[in-house]
């Protein structure tokens, strides 16, 4: 039951958000464009993580900000907090790809493909198993974080951890 919960809801999210309409890979690329690294070949691999300004400036290239689609939550994971002590704030990659998959417009095929590419930040084009599972404990305090917001509380979302490992 938990596992339709949990879609039901991401789906619900979706639906709701106001960048629903926003093609995720243009988001991405001024993300991008925005942050320093330029915008990256269908084979690179992308930073593990994006200064916060980035994003909020890519958002504003397209009439988005935050405000009012991103509860505070939400916004806490997706911080890096190792990277954002020397760096000034910064999002990790992997969690921001999956929020933005869960709000953003694309194909799951292009929302998968970036979150692996996330993953890959050395451009190897493989992943390792440590990686797969760290991935999947940022999706999870992403989507957790979402569906509190949405008021759904007491999901175990451990499945979505385990499925990986």
């Amino acid at each position: 039951m938990d596992h339709l919960l949990t879609l039901s809801t991401i789906a619900g999210v979706h639906a709701k958000s106001a960048w629903r309409y926003t093609p995720i890979d243009e988001l991405v690329d001024e993300i991008c464009a925005f942050s320093g690294c330029g915008r990256r070949g269908e084979n690179d691999g992308y930073p593990t993580t994006f200064p916060i300004v980035a994003v909020t400036n890519a958002l504003g290239r397209f009439g988005l900000s935050m405000d009012g689609v991103v509860p505070d939550g939400v916004i806490s994971e997706l911080y890096d907090v190792e990277a954002s002590a020397s760096d000034g704030e910064r999002a990790s990659s992997a969690r921001l790809f999956a929020l933005l998959s869960c709000l953003c417009g694309g194909s799951f095929e292009t929302k998968i493909a970036l979150c692996f590419r996330a993953l890959d930040a050395h451009g190897v084009r493989g992943v390792t198993e440590e990686c797969a599972v760290a991935f999947a404990r940022d999706c999870v305090g992403v989507v957790g974080a979402l569906m509190e917001d949405s008021g759904v509380v007491g999901v175990d979302l451990g499945w979505a951890a385990s499925m990986w490992a």
